[in-house]
């Protein structure tokens, strides 16, 4: 009887335990209001899904019973808005007259105005049918004057009269409350797990028997011992080490790997090779794949190495574009940002610094004209990074028009335009000094007027430095003569060209012994680098599958299924997850 009393118990129990809602099926929400609280059930399928009741406040107990009524609804809808907004919903309450639009109050005017964001149906549903609704807006409560409750008897519900009742397993486990784990990785601490797997292990037993006097059995434990290997010359009381079995070599990895906050390969086998042995333990570690160190480590040196560059040998056949700024100049208290156009000649390294009233396309590509196409040759070729301003149709109308090749680089690879990210650097420097040694201008015609001043200075310094690679200063190479003095000069092109392309080599060669030998391949997985990362944040994102490698030290990746992305090796690097 006490059984049959239990169970019974257990059935009542299992009926209102709550279920996961569904977010595509419809919810069905039963309110209503007694004198002093209200409540509420959200049912779908059948099942109870929340459950809701809460105190009216001394005003609100002032209220009609329609205004108590549309209340519950109200408060319903907000405590579940996460759960219940942007579903079907179905409101049934014992108060037909809130089944209407006609209101008379201007509370209840409000209130429904904020239902009708969700949606729903209301329907009238009989009190004597509203039971459960009903059961939580008169839930009895304890006033202050009331003692506490004692519990006089407890007793524990067999967990399997649960189990027979909810048939379903994952039911089940919720309605205990248990988290759904993983499978644990063995403890390689357990001496009775190592003892067991080791008896199992052929690759122990054969070395075993090939060297009886290196292997020894240690009691590390009560009553458990564990085969332990012990080099000869060593002593076998201090110098012993565990032999790992087979089966537990990568679990035992793993687990040190986990445990000591996931160190570098070389720190991990020091410390696991101070109390464990296994002749394959240095591989399986090198070998070791990590999701969390690849998103979040320093990759340390790059991995592919950088290709050759090819360098061009004549004047004006190939420049370099880009924008510089913003630089910020004080004028009368407040901040005035201006950019500049520069353009470069990759061979003699003669330099235009062009002042842009704006950023837009079109303004950009009218200094272009002016401050170079009108003025010099017109090259074959021109390298520019992806900016919005030179992958827009005009920009490349122009350059079509003029039969002029567009060498876009790729994004956030400043290298991918380096002779202008370098001039960049010393326009920089000089615009810094000239600017802060000034007197500040008080109207914006006079702060043009000292950048039209800073950028020309610039410009004169860097046509009259001598450029380590060409061994002579820009201006003197197209003009052919001195830039100070009246002496001509005739420039060796050959001997410049060779000597760029030794200096360009060496370079290349110094930044790839920096680099890990690694070749890309098509459906490789790769993660992307963050742009200027925080020292906490996130360092990578993906991994994004390799579509395309291309010959020039860039890849195509695939975002996601209809966006790729071509980006450079130095912004990349192999998942290890």
């Amino acid at each position: 009887m006490d059984k049959a009393f239990k169970r019974m118990k257990s059935l009542l129990a299992a009926d209102v335990l709550l279920a996961y809602p569904n977010h595509n099926k419809p919810f069905h929400i039963y309110t209503d209001a007694s004198d002093l609280q209200m409540g509420a059930v959200i049912m779908q399928e059948g099942r109870p899904v929340a459950y809701f009741s809460k105190k009216f406040s001394g005003a609100q107990r002032n209220y009609t019973t329609g205004e108590k009524e549309m209340l519950a609804i109200v408060e319903t809808l907000k405590e579940f808005r996460t759960m219940l907004y942007g579903t079907e919903l179905h409101i049934h309450t014992d108060h037909a007259n809130l089944t209407f639009k006609t209101a008379t109050s201007q509370r209840v005017m409000r209130w429904r105005a904020y239902v009708e964001e969700y949606a729903p149906k209301l329907y009238y549903i009989k009190g004597e049918n509203n039971i459960l609704a009903d059961t939580f807006s008169r839930l009895p409560r304890l006033d202050q004057d009331e003692k506490k409750v004692e519990i006089t008897d407890a007793y524990f519900v067999e967990a399997d009269d649960f189990r027979d009742i909810l048939e379903e397993d994952d039911l089940f486990e919720c309605f205990l409350s248990l988290l759904t784990l993983a499978t644990p990785i063995h403890n390689p601490l357990n001496y009775k797990y190592i003892r067991d797997e080791q008896q199992t292990c052929a690759a122990i037993a054969t070395a075993r028997q090939k060297h009886p006097n290196n292997y020894v059995t240690k009691e590390l434990d009560d009553n458990v011992h564990i085969i332990c290997l012990v080099k000869t010359g060593k002593d076998p009381n201090i110098d012993w080490k565990i032999a790992l079995p087979n089966s537990m070599l990568d679990d035992t990895i793993s687990w040190f790997h986990t445990v000591l906050c996931h160190p570098g390969q070389k720190r991990l086998h020091e410390m696991m090779q101070t109390r464990y042995y296994h002749p394959e333990m240095r591989r399986h570690i090198n070998n070791l794949r990590c999701d969390v160190c690849s998103r979040n480590k320093l990759s340390g040196p790059g991995y592919g190495l950088l290709p050759e560059r090819e360098v061009r040998g004549q004047p004006f056949e190939e420049i370099a574009v880009d924008l510089i700024g913003p630089w910020t100049i004080r004028v009368s208290g407040r901040n005035y940002e201006f950019y500049a156009l520069t353009i470069i000649d990759t061979v003699t390294n003669l330099v235009e610094l062009i002042r842009l009233d704006n950023c837009t396309a079109e303004h950009t590509i009218m200094k272009f004209e002016h401050a170079w196409l009108a003025r010099y040759p017109w090259p074959q070729r021109v390298i520019h990074d992806p900016g919005s301003q030179f992958i827009a149709e005009a920009f490349k109308d122009l350059l079509q028009r003029l039969t002029i090749t567009s060498a876009e680089g790729t994004t956030k690879n400043a290298q991918s335009n380096a002779v202008c990210e370098r001039m960049h650097q010393t326009v920089g420097n000089v615009l810094r000094t000239y600017i802060n040694s000034d007197q500040a201008p008080t109207t914006l015609s006079e702060a043009r007027d000292i950048i039209d001043d800073c950028l020309a200075t610039a410009m004169h310094a860097m046509r009259t430095n001598i450029a380590t690679s060409l061994g002579s200063s820009p201006g003197a190479l197209v003009y052919g003569r001195d830039m100070f003095l009246n002496v001509p000069l005739t420039a060796d092109w050959h001997s410049i060209a060779t000597r760029r392309e030794q200096l360009v080599n060496e370079n290349l060669r110094r930044q790839n012994l920096k680099r890990r030998t690694y070749d890309y391949k098509v459906n490789d997985l790769v993660l992307k680098k963050v742009w200027k990362p925080t020292k906490l944040g996130q360092r990578t994102t993906g991994p994004y599958t390799i579509t395309r490698v291309h010959t020039n030290g860039n890849v195509t990746i695939r975002l996601s299924p209809h966006v790729t992305e071509r980006i450079n090796i130095r912004r990349i690097q192999p998942y290890r997850g």
